[in-house]
């Protein structure tokens, strides 16, 4: 539920999902949430790591559509 509500409100990276969720599997669990029928696309981000060397990351997001869904949800929870 919290990368959910993280996803709800914008794009984050692997990174920031980790922290929020308080776990280093997220991959797995954006693998659940698309099996559970979630849209959410990847894309890869070049960054600079520690040395200074172009990396990319994962940055994480809800299609469109289920973010209109999500958004929805949530309010409705509220």
């Amino acid at each position: 539920m919290r990368i959910i509500c993280a996803l709800a409100t914008g794009a984050r990276s692997r990174e920031e999902l980790d922290r929020i969720a308080g776990a280093s599997n997220v991959p797995d669990a954006i693998a659940a949430l698309r099996r559970k029928g979630l849209e959410i696309p990847a894309r890869r981000e070049p960054v600079r790591d520690c040395d200074g060397e172009i990396v990319y990351r994962g940055l994480y997001r809800f299609s469109d559509a289920d973010q209109l869904r999500t958004l929805g949800v949530l309010e409705g929870a509220r």
